[in-house]
């Protein structure tokens, strides 16, 4: 049988007890927050924004573009990868690379990393097949990033995008540790 504090009187309205346990929680959720312990709500700013005229751009239909290094290299840039696929990919140069644009219907500007989610091989746009197409182990991914088929385990990275102005937008460079 609950206790006598633990029993919500007519009306709905909740016993003291649960009132100050709920309480109790939320201050620990707060302090938690306030000191960081809790983990970041959202992923930290890249260190270096790129900026791209997107004009060119044509609806939903990839675009490639190099992205410059960072003049100075502020921690070891993750190497390129071991298999490389056959065709048109090629690993960029260490301390550069890439980022395939897509424009959506709404407007908006994604960026995805070039590398498959599987084995960080580099990808293709298939444009017979409307599909990115990762040809380490059959990887098949759609226009937003989402796995059709194959190994991969999650849909395509995607890198911070920003509005910078009226046909801009700013891509962020973040420096991946080897």
């Amino acid at each position: 049988m609950p206790a006598p504090d633990e029993i919500a009187p007519p009306g709905g309205a909740i016993s003291r007890r649960r009132f100050l346990l709920g309480a109790a929680a939320l201050s620990g959720a707060a302090l938690l927050e306030l000191t960081g312990c809790a983990g970041p709500l959202a992923s930290p700013s890249p260190p270096r924004w790129i900026r791209l005229n997107v004009t060119a751009l044509t609806m939903q239909e990839p675009a490639w573009v190099d992205l410059p290094p960072p003049p100075a290299p502020t921690a070891a840039v993750r190497p390129a990868p071991s298999q490389t696929p056959p065709g048109a990919s090629e690993p960029p140069a260490p301390g550069s690379g890439g980022a395939w644009l897509v424009l959506a219907p709404d407007g908006t500007v994604t960026a995805f990393d070039p590398r498959c989610t599987h084995a960080a091989c580099l990808y293709d746009w298939d444009p017979a097949n409307q599909r990115f197409d990762c040809r380490c182990h059959d990887g098949w991914f759609d226009l937003t990033g989402k796995v059709i088929s194959g190994p991969p385990p999650r849909p395509l990275n995607r890198m911070k995008v920003r509005q910078a102005g009226p046909g801009e937008i700013e891509v962020g460079w973040q420096d991946v540790p080897g």
